[in-house]
């Protein structure tokens, strides 16, 4: 398998000035118990590691102010790829990151300090989209193939996807790393790769140009797979369980709200998904608004198809309970269940 990064140089600026934090006194930090929508001490930056519409209930939460709302200062940015998303956490440059699961299991085997709090979506949501010319797998042999990034949860979801198609995934084809959708459709129209993977609507809008999308693969039809997680690294939960929590109660809450108010959501999906069509949105919403789980616990099954596709020596003799932290989803489970 041959692999090129192409686009190591266009990383995201994300390195953010933080402000001190502020060593609480006994009375602010029983305040800050008693009130935690109105106790913010530091700033936390929460990083998404894809432009997709499965970041949703991130923006949301963001352009809603609920994590304001519920207690955390936070900055929301741009990280290409759950590999450099993991490496922000490792080093300290964010509090939590919303990415695929993968990226998160492989660094944890590797003996990183991460766990998943949440899992809101456990769809294979990416679908091969090839030329026009390429209508079957026999086709792919010698394809190049276009990805985010050359690590994480792009790698592992194309290599499914071959597989499945009977392809090998490390000797059949050469990837590319080159970026975001509309830089990959770029250059699949170009000619200079001869496939990519999409998720809803980037998929669609492929298709009505006259491109081949491989959507219907049996074998893939239910497969848990951690396709939208929030992580964190353990210290930073045993540190900070109040602002873990709030997280986790920010993201629950958006997803309520994108399934309730569709209009709304859809002006917000808009601002951060420029160039798609109101039909383009309507598809992805009516995909994602049955793919956002309302209870989004970390899923043990979707680490364990990770730890199966792994080729970490670690990873077949891995517990995958011990990659997912659920008590928050639960805790929250238990409040709205009263």
């Amino acid at each position: 398998m041959k692999v090129f990064d192409h686009a190591s140089t266009m990383q995201h600026a994300f390195t953010r000035t933080f402000l001190a934090r502020l060593i609480l006194s006994a009375g602010s930090l029983f305040f800050s118990i008693l009130a935690p929508h109105t106790a913010m001490a530091a700033k936390h930056v929460i990083g998404y590691t894809t432009i997709s519409f499965a970041r949703a209930p991130v923006w949301i939460a963001n352009d809603l102010r609920l994590y304001e709302k519920n207690g955390v200062d936070a900055d929301v940015v741009f990280l290409r790829g759950g590999t450099i998303g993991t490496q922000a956490l490792i080093g300290g440059s964010v509090s939590f990151i919303a990415s695929s699961g993968s990226a998160a299991v492989e660094a944890i085997l590797s003996g990183a300090d991460l766990v998943i709090l949440a899992g809101y979506s456990n769809l294979l949501d990416q679908l091969l989209v090839t030329k026009k010319e390429i209508k079957n797998p026999a086709q792919l042999k010698g394809a190049k193939i276009a990805l985010n990034s050359l690590s994480g949860g792009s790698l592992l979801a194309i290599k499914i996807i071959l597989t499945a198609l009977g392809v090998d995934p490390e000797r059949d084809v050469t990837y590319l790393a080159l970026g975001d959708p509309a830089s990959r459709f770029t250059a699949l129209k170009s000619g200079i790769v001869d496939a990519t993977v999409f998720t809803t609507p980037f998929n669609s809008i492929a298709r009505k140009a006259g491109y081949h999308v491989f959507d219907d693969i049996p074998s893939l039809r239910n497969i848990d797979y951690p396709a939208d997680s929030i992580i964190a690294t353990r210290e930073f939960v045993r540190r900070e369980p109040l602002v873990a929590e709030r997280m986790i109660r920010s993201i629950a809450e958006a997803i309520r709200f994108f399934k309730s108010n569709k209009r709304q959501s859809l002006d917000i999906m808009a601002k951060y998904l420029r160039g798609l069509s109101s039909e383009d949105l309507e598809e992805a919403y009516l995909r994602y608004f049955n793919g956002f789980r309302d209870k989004p616990y970390p899923s043990v099954q979707g680490v364990q198809t990770v730890l199966k596709w792994s080729k970490h020596p670690k990873a077949k003799d891995a517990d995958p309970a011990r990659f997912v932290e659920r008590r928050f989803v639960e805790s929250l489970d238990k409040q709205l269940s009263r």
